[in-house]
């Protein structure tokens, strides 16, 4: 009996509903869990009416039942196992136990949901690492209608502050049908503290949304939808700043939300912030090509293997590219443009010297078109943590600069001759009368007072003195009458100058069988060597320049030695009016000049240039 008594006092208390039923489902006894679902004593009545069970429902393999029913406007799902009371099968008496399997089979179906979502997530994190810039704002709206639907709310939506930063506007969202959304935007000021305190990543679960302690003068209706209930939040975070945030909302109270959940929706804002930040990018990526592409420029960009991966329409118009489909290498372009020889060497010197991290400055001559072109380029390297991608090259076309330039030196040229004609002939002339007078006026107070001969005497040298300075002041100016010299003659003029006038060790090395016959080229050679020699002087504290002239692969190469104390690189990049002027005078006769630090110690200037026929 006590067995029996513990029995009976078991199934009584079971936490299952325990019917017993005839062979026609009518309820005969029921135990007290029975009794506490169905709120009253059902004795009597039809099981299957009242647990919805169906013949069709029943899993033929183990023998369950299950049924859905809707109690408190909820849907419970149950389970049912019938077995006989009796040890004999057919009809009789029958025992059912029916189990609560509503929290398993939600669960189980909100994980499957979870998987699924994830699995789809994964994918479109996927789909997002090369997705096209164009296809990134469908994509984001993809994720916000996943949200939306797995975590069963009726809007998910991303509010990013505006450009001042005082305003959070609501860039996307997703909306259930049923649901209208009223706010747009929020300004900062409205926002509650704690959510600006949150971490990266912090969920801010807002269970009541007018229970939220919010800032003076705002309320729910400035923050949410008149509609929203409940909300949850994650912060948005891009290179440590706070940009905005991801958010569900719902008309109906949060129930429990499971933390995969809530990871899921952690991994969809750091989704959506990559998303972001590959928008901000490839959009200023477009613009860039755009600028670059449109740019009246000549702009290229080449990479480590000297391949050019982008050029601007001037560049490609230039040097006639079609497409830069196929490997189309810098140095092998500007090599049809300058052919073999000293351009080549400095161009191919400069690009390796970029490809190694150098800032170069530099200028080449290209031949297009049977036209002659002088180029500056400006390379600069592309380096990223400190390895280098490549090469961003600007050539800029200063031909026209150029013939601007020769033809101010030529008006300079034929001042310089003006003013030294005046200065020989007209003050020249004028200073030996006065000088002539002086020696006559000497002569005749030497009978009159020795000492008044005296000074005369000395205003006559002083004069004589003026002249020999205006002669040789001339003389630089119009080192040779009428320009109509020869090489040779040059190189004796300049050679008689500097001993002359500056006092200096001066040596000449020159190819035997070096001639230019050029007047224009020989005057501006000319000038180029006594602006050198005056840098020296002022600059270098030289005590001997050394000067030769040489002449390979068609090319003429003029350098100018001092052994002084050199030249910084400032003073290379920076350079004076002297220095400027100088390369002016190159760039006339279609050279290049480029001033550097010696490698045997002072500074060395040097001109290559061929002579025009």
């Amino acid at each position: 009996m006590d067995d029996f008594r513990i029995l009976n006092k078991v199934i009584d208390t079971s936490p299952h509903i325990i019917c017993i039923i005839d062979e026609n489902y009518i309820i005969k006894w029921m135990n007290s869990y029975a009794l506490k679902f169905f709120g009253k004593d059902v004795t009597g009545k039809n099981l299957k009416t009242l647990l919805s069970i169906s013949d069709e429902s029943t899993d033929k393999k183990n023998g369950i039942i299950t049924s859905r029913i809707t109690k408190k406007k909820k849907e419970i799902i149950l389970e049912h196992r019938i077995v006989n009371a009796g040890r004999k099968p057919g009809p009789g008496l029958r025992v059912v136990i029916t189990e609560d399997k509503t929290e398993q089979i939600r669960h189980e179906e909100l994980v499957n949901s979870l998987l699924q979502f994830e699995s789809i997530l994964t994918r479109l994190a996927l789909e997002s690492i090369n997705i096209p810039l164009k296809e990134i704002d469908p994509h984001i709206d993809k994720i916000l209608k996943l949200i939306t639907r797995f975590a069963d709310v009726d809007r998910s939506y991303i509010a990013l502050y505006n450009a001042s930063g005082d305003t959070l506007v609501i860039t996307h969202d997703w909306c259930s049908k049923n649901f209208k959304a009223s706010v747009t935007s929020v300004r900062r000021e409205l926002i509650p503290v704690s959510w600006k305190r949150k971490k990266k990543n912090e969920i801010i679960m807002l269970p009541d949304v007018k229970k939220v302690k919010y800032p003076k003068n705002s309320d729910p209706s400035k923050v949410f939808s008149r509609n929203v209930k409940s909300a949850m939040l994650t912060p948005l975070d891009f290179n440590n700043n706070r940009i905005g945030y991801l958010g569900l909302s719902s008309s109906a109270p949060f129930e429990e939300i499971p933390d995969v959940l809530k990871t899921i929706f952690k991994i969809s804002a750091e989704l959506i912030v990559n998303l972001y930040e590959r928008k901000s990018v490839n959009s200023q990526l477009e613009i860039a090509g755009m600028i670059v592409a449109k740019s009246s420029g000549m702009l290229a960009y080449f990479d480590s293997d000297g391949c050019i991966k982008s050029a601007s329409e001037a560049f490609k118009n230039f040097h006639k590219i079609d497409n830069l489909s196929g490997k189309v290498n810098i140095i092998n372009l500007f090599r049809k443009s300058i052919g073999a020889g000293t351009g080549a060497e400095k161009l191919l010197e400069s690009i390796n010297a970029a490809l190694k991290g150098e800032e170069i400055q530099t200028e080449i001559w290209l031949r297009q078109d049977n036209r002659v072109r002088l180029m500056e380029l400006s390379l600069h390297p592309d380096i990223d943590n400190s390895v280098i991608k490549g090469v961003v090259m600007n050539s800029v076309d200063i031909t026209e600069r150029v013939q601007l330039e020769t033809k101010i030196l030529e008006v300079m040229h034929q001042e310089r001759k003006r003013v030294g004609i005046a200065l020989h002939d007209d003050l020249g002339h004028d200073l030996l009368a006065v000088a002539i007078k002086s020696r006559l006026l000497s002569d005749k107070l030497k009978g009159v007072s020795s000492e008044l001969s005296e000074e005369a005497g000395a205003i006559e040298k002083a004069l004589r003195k003026c002249i020999g300075d205006v002669r040789d002041l001339s003389h630089g100016l119009i080192p040779f009458k009428n320009y109509g010299l020869e090489f040779r003659e040059m190189l004796d003029a300049v050679a008689l100058t500097i001993s002359r006038n500056y006092k200096l060790e001066c040596e000449f090395k020159i190819d035997p069988d070096l001639d230019i016959t050029d007047e224009s080229i020989i005057k501006e050679l000319y000038y180029i060597i006594d602006e050198a020699v005056m840098n020296s002087l002022k600059h270098s504290g030289c005590s001997a320049i050394n000067i030769s002239m040489c002449s390979q692969k068609n090319m003429i190469t003029l350098k100018i030695v001092d052994n002084g104390k050199g030249i910084s690189h400032n003073n290379k990049t920076e350079s004076g009016a002297g220095i400027e002027i100088m390369k002016y005078r190159a760039r006339s006769i279609g050279g290049l000049l480029e001033i550097k630090d010696n490698p045997g110690g002072g500074t060395m200037i040097e001109c290559i240039f061929s002579e025009k026929k």
